[in-house]
């Protein structure tokens, strides 16, 4: 298992903008023993720092006081870090209520015993961390240094729908072939078909906010986040819509806990199509496979907890079995394999982990460096946990694979705010390229855009690309695809438009109200169809 400290980073990311940063700070098994025990916790003879280490790092990367500045650790993440190690006294009403919701997905969180009732560190601990982490930490993070402004010579044609949302909410968009794509609009509540001339072919209502799809021979499924808020209501759902249209929509896998993305493979070799469903939820959640019987879907769990974002399905070590990798987002924030032992009994071993601050927001699975094995294409950018501040961490990540499950940093590009990132021969000229969005772009910072192509032009050598607009969306998320049908790859983002908290960028925000696009197409011209 490696640990990417921030310190590495200058030698070197559903939808996630909801997640919480100190959910993280899991109490450790000495905790668990004395989750009910209402005497007072004897004192510890640690150091303040090991104290720290045994306290913040057990059940996750140890979050180091220079990863935020002063102001952030006393004002969002050590009050919730005090609610989660059992003080209920001196935790202002604004944090403990971001600990429940209305209904039953309090009640959820109760029935789990997530979070102790009784302090689990004597008073005089608990005081000499807060000043410990106040006093290492920052008054201000280092500044972000961007490498150069973009060059906004792109080599695609920029292509807009003629129809507009206000606001708009894209929370998916997927090229399904030559001539059609798939968006999705949260705020509207509808599902969309659009041809190569972004003309608008049909639509359809969804009562849930479409964020992932997935194609078969005789179906479409689509995954409904079921409450876009943060929310441990188990109201999302997977549903199955057959390529007759005779024939009525199925939901095989209903109650879910904002599921964000599902991947479909025969996991125990009976020649059935499983699912492996990211429920990311809020405080619960899960990353479970779903076995097909000949009546539905049996449940196995392959990991409990809060923030699986996304999955991948390969044979990692080469013995016959598929295998999955997955990344969390919350908790033990970082990538897994869960090994496959052929008969669906999966052991989860830990390839990657970050520290809690990172946010991480998406992974891909691509062999960057044409040796036969899979690199990991990695993005940290979520910055919603608390007002954003800018991080010199955020960014897009290239690990190489250095065998026997060891990922060595080899890339590092500073991007505020990174949600996606993908790794494509834009111009195939025998190389990957990389195409990423940021939702938290630094908005005063013309080295920062929304969108960057990063052309490879020797191995590991990449020049910045974007095009001069790019803060016309808020861009959530990309596809590639070849939408024409011309032989190159297409590029398409997701425009979901919601507040920007520093309000010295309002016009900014105004303007993708009054614009209302909904997506982007940026058409690549390397080749044109005939």
């Amino acid at each position: 298992m490696r640990q990417y400290p921030a310190s590495s980073c200058n030698a070197a990311f559903v939808v996630n903008d909801l997640r919480t940063w100190a959910k993280a700070i899991f109490v450790s098994g000495l905790m668990l023993t004395l989750y009910y025990c209402a005497e007072e916790v004897p004192a510890s003879n640690l150091p303040t720092p090991e104290l720290a280490q045994s306290t913040c790092g057990g059940c996750h990367a140890f979050p180091e006081p220079q990863l935020l500045d002063k102001a952030t650790w006393e004002r969002a993440v050590l009050p919730k870090m005090k609610f989660m190690l059992g003080f209920r006294t001196g935790v202002p009403d604004s944090i403990l209520q971001q600990f429940s919701e209305a209904g039953l997905g309090t009640q959820l969180i109760d029935q789990a015993r997530l979070f102790p009732t009784e302090p689990t560190l004597a008073t005089a601990d608990w005081d000499r961390l807060l000043a410990w982490y106040l006093e290492q930490a920052p008054a201000t993070l280092p500044a972000a240094t961007y490498r150069s402004t973009p060059d906004t010579t792109l080599p695609f044609r920029l292509r807009l729908p003629s129809l507009r949302f206000s606001p708009p909410g894209t929370t998916l968009a997927k090229v399904l072939e030559p001539g059609k794509l798939m968006t999705a609009d949260v705020q509207k509540s509808l599902v969309f078909q659009w041809n190569d001339q972004l003309e608008l072919v049909k639509q359809a209502p969804f009562p849930s906010g479409a964020v992932h799809l997935n194609t078969e021979a005789d179906a479409l499924w689509l995954t409904g986040i079921g409450n876009f808020l943060a929310s441990d209501r188990p109201e999302g759902f997977l549903i199955r819509y057959p390529n007759d249209p005779a024939l009525p929509a199925q939901t095989p896998l209903p109650a879910l806990r904002r599921p964000v993305h599902a991947t479909f493979g025969d996991l125990n070799g009976d020649g059935l199509r499983d699912i492996v469903v990211c429920e990311f939820g809020k405080w619960l959640g899960a990353l479970a496979w779903w076995e097909r019987t000949p009546t539905g879907y049996r449940r196995h769990p392959l990991r409990e907890s809060a923030g699986a974002v996304k999955t991948f399905l390969r044979d990692m070590n080469a013995d016959g079995f598929t295998d999955v990798v997955a990344l969390f987002a919350q908790a033990r924030e970082g990538i897994s394999i869960f090994y496959n032992d052929g008969t669906g009994g999966f052991r989860e071993k830990s390839i990657l982990q970050f520290p809690p601050s990172y946010g991480s927001t998406s992974f891909e699975l691509v062999d960057f460096d044409g040796d036969g094995d899979l690199d990991i294409l990695y993005t940290a950018g979520d910055n919603a946990d608390y007002h954003p501040i800018l991080k010199p961490y955020h960014g897009v990540y290239l690990f190489r694979n250095a065998g026997e499950d060891r990922f060595e940093p080899v890339y590092f590009h500073h991007l505020p705010g990174a949600y996606g990132a993908q790794a494509v021969d834009f111009d195939q000229d025998g190389d990957l390229d990389i195409a990423a969005v940021a939702y938290f772009p630094d908005y005063g910072q013309p080295g920062s855009p929304g969108f960057v192509y990063l052309r490879q032009d020797a191995p590991l050598q990449f020049s910045p690309h974007t095009f001069a607009d790019h803060r016309m969306g808020r861009w959530l998320s990309l596809d590639v695809g070849d939408l024409d049908g011309d032989g190159d790859q297409d590029i398409i983002l997701s425009s979901l438009a919601m507040e920007i908290a520093d309000r010295r960028y309002l016009a900014t925000q105004e303007r993708w109200l009054r614009d209302g696009i909904p997506f982007l197409l940026l058409e690549n011209t390397l080749l044109t169809k005939k």
